[in-house]
């Protein structure tokens, strides 16, 4: 297929879903600029009184726009009014970073007013907010206006990064797509946010034009259109954020990688065909998922058996996959009051993979074969840090890395494939192991526990969905390494839709037929 075709069959087949996430990006954007100039106007205009406060008021705003993007989202996620996941933390850090430019330029603006004006007017008796309204916001606003350009533009390049917490907009396809390889999917979400950033940037510039050429007595209607402008951007947002879903919403997440996103779309597919209302936060951090199923703001996601262990547990490498799948279960009820329910039958184990022809040539084979060599080595986002990663392959004596370069997991396989990197830490059942021909070091060691992939629930889906537990435990055992495979291998390879290739699998079973039946109406 050619690029050309790849581009535009794409948007053919997901125009609607671009549409959705298109006017959720601009919901956030809105209601974070909306917050930016009701706070950030005022907040500029004190300063002008009580200069003092300057220092620390453009300092604090100054610092906030420093911290990289994720680590503020990460942060925010902790705090108990704005934290969780969803819209909430990612408005949140819009806001804050939107204020830098808005409060210094309204400081900058009317520090500027011709002096003698403002003097002129105290002369004739005027007050301070007749000053104020009269005199410095008129001549300022083109300035201030210019603020709020700079913060828009920021504030939509921004906000893609919002869907690593499960905000939805643009940053979903970005995030897939790179994942995937799939450039035509990265294309789509990363267009329509330039093409806003444009819009944004032009439109505010015309009306700053404007602003500079116009009468000084049509400034307060000015001020006020703007006003109302960000009080309805505030109000247009509340109502849509309060159709996302309400107490009785059945939230399933998934990790950034494909094979989480399809089963989380059949848990997804099968609570909806029992009749419950499914949000999806689907393409988030790991780590993220498991902190928002303890916190009750996610209801349930596919995690891995070896993950619980090592990683959530802090607990040894075990290598039978029963005595793992058990302990896992009774302490994360004993902790945290979670449930795994019955594996769904594949084991998608950490490996470390290589091109065939370089192994072969190097004389790699198992494991213990890498012990001592001087490799590029090519690692997503968490393995070198975990302890059933290169952390713990460290810890045993296992060097092997003559340097590590971490990266998204499809970015991965892309690096190994075109001799970027010399060896990798893949996942047992992805298809791209087949197509790229790569092959999987023999585990000699005992190294990796056993990644029985099982529905992890949080202590609310039940009572949500009463009928749901009977449904979900028809997945048991259903999917094995092979046909995990396969089913990776028809998004990753053949740029299928995960919810397509999740609703073939599970008609096929007959799994959505029987949950509709027993339980509610089949989503369309």
């Amino acid at each position: 297929m050619s690029t050309d075709r790849s581009f535009w069959g794409y948007f053919a087949a997901n125009h609607a879903e671009i549409g959705r996430l298109t006017l959720e990006h601009c919901a956030m954007v809105g209601a974070a600029m909306a917050l930016g100039v009701l706070v950030g106007v005022p907040l500029g205009i004190l300063l002008t009184r009580k200069r003092r406060l300057a220092p620390l008021i453009l300092g604090t705003t100054t610092t906030l726009q420093t911290i990289p993007s994720v680590a503020l989202l990460g942060l925010l996620m902790l705090l108990p009014v704005v934290g969780g996941i969803g819209i909430r933390p990612a408005i949140t850090a819009l806001f804050l970073y939107s204020l830098l430019a808005i409060v210094e330029n309204t400081f900058a603006g009317i520090e500027q007013v011709h002096r003698p004006t403002v003097d002129a007017g105290r002369g004739m008796g005027m007050t301070d907010a007749q000053i104020l309204t009269f005199i410095e916001l008129p001549q300022a606003l083109p300035i201030i206006v210019a603020g709020v350009r700079i913060s828009a533009v920021v504030c939509v390049a921004t906000a893609t990064v919002a869907s690593y917490i499960g905000a939805g907009g643009l940053g979903d396809l970005i995030f897939r797509g790179v994942g995937r390889a799939n450039n035509a999917m990265v294309a789509w979400g990363a267009l329509p946010a330039i093409a806003l950033s444009l819009i944004v940037h032009k439109a505010l510039s015309a009306f700053e034009a404007r602003l500079k050429e116009g009468p000084a007595g049509d400034y307060r209607r000015v001020l006020k259109w703007i006003g109302t402008l960000s009080a309805a951007a505030l109000l247009g947002f509340g109502l849509w954020a309060a159709g996302l879903g309400g107490t009785d919403t059945v939230v399933i997440g998934s990790k950034p990688f494909t094979e989480s996103e399809l089963v989380g779309e059949m848990v997804a597919q099968l609570a909806e065909a029992s009749g419950a209302q499914v949000e999806r936060k689907f393409y988030m951090g790991g780590t993220v998922c498991f902190e928002s199923v303890k916190g009750g703001t996610m209801d349930a996601y596919v995690e891995y058996t070896g993950t619980g262990l090592m990683s959530h547990l802090g607990l040894p490498a075990m290598t039978e996959s029963a005595r793992v799948y058990a302990k896992v279960k009774r302490e994360y009820a004993q902790r945290w009051d979670l449930d795994w329910l019955a594996p769904l039958g594949f084991n998608n184990t950490y490996a470390m993979a290589m091109r065939r022809d370089e192994a072969e040539r190097r004389g790699i084979a198992k494991l213990s074969d890498l012990r001592g060599r001087k490799l590029r080595c090519g690692f997503d986002e968490v393995f070198a840090d975990r302890p059933d990663g290169y952390k713990g392959m460290l810890a045993r004596g296992l060097s092997f890395c003559a340097s590590v370069k971490q990266m998204n997991s499809g970015l991965m396989y892309q690096a190994v494939a075109k001799r970027e990197t010399d060896v990798i830490d893949a996942y047992a059942t992805d298809g791209r192991i087949v197509s790229l021909d790569l092959k999987i070091l023999e585990d000699d060691l005992g190294f990796f526990p056993p990644y029985d992939a099982a529905v992890l629930v949080g202590p609310k889906l039940f009572r949500k969905a009463p009928g749901l537990r009977e449904k979900l435990e028809e997945l048991a055992g259903s999917i094995d390494d092979s046909e995990m495979a396969r089913l990776n291998a028809e998004v990753d390879s053949k740029k299928r839709r995960a919810a397509e290739v999740a609703r073939e699998f599970l008609t096929g079973k007959g799994l959505l037929q029987r949950a509709a039946q027993t339980g509610g109406p089949e989503s369309p």
